[in-house]
């Protein structure tokens, strides 16, 4: 087993014989077995694998935010058939699932709320967006 501390983001092992067969020193410091409670070797910050995953789920979500981009998300929402979309998501290395996360990322909307007038809306700030950030890199 292996926790990311949600502190320091330093990746964290298990040395038991079921997750390391092959004995090499590994760094996760369990503090409590009752309660699943370790302790990072590298920053002393106490944690559970519940807090662990909750970090590497946020980490997922800002990463589709970073690689999705707005203009992504509205062409990916623009298409009407199902079969459309499936293969504008094909193109990239990512799933469904991550225009669907980055679209709420982006605009606050989960994608199947957003209607057409919605998106219309989110097109037109968009717009505004990208020309107000050429505008700035003109001048700079």
């Amino acid at each position: 087993m292996a926790l990311t501390c949600p502190k320091c983001e330093v990746l964290n092992r298990c040395e038991c014989k079921n997750c390391n067969p092959d004995k090499d020193p590994k760094d996760l410091v369990i503090i409590d077995y009752d309660n699943s409670c370790y302790q990072c070797y590298s920053c002393g910050h106490k944690f559970n694998e519940q807090d662990s995953l909750d970090f590497e789920w946020d980490r997922m979500h800002e990463d589709f935010k970073k690689n999705v981009t707005p203009n992504m998300c509205i062409t990916w929402k623009s298409f009407k058939l199902e079969k459309e979309r499936k293969e504008y998501v094909g193109r990239y290395p990512w799933g469904n699932y991550a225009f669907e996360s980055a679209f709420y990322q982006h605009f606050g909307i989960r994608h199947n709320k957003c209607g057409n007038e919605e998106l219309e809306k989110i097109k037109l700030m968009v717009e505004r967006e990208n020309k107000i950030q050429k505008l700035i890199q003109t001048n700079i």
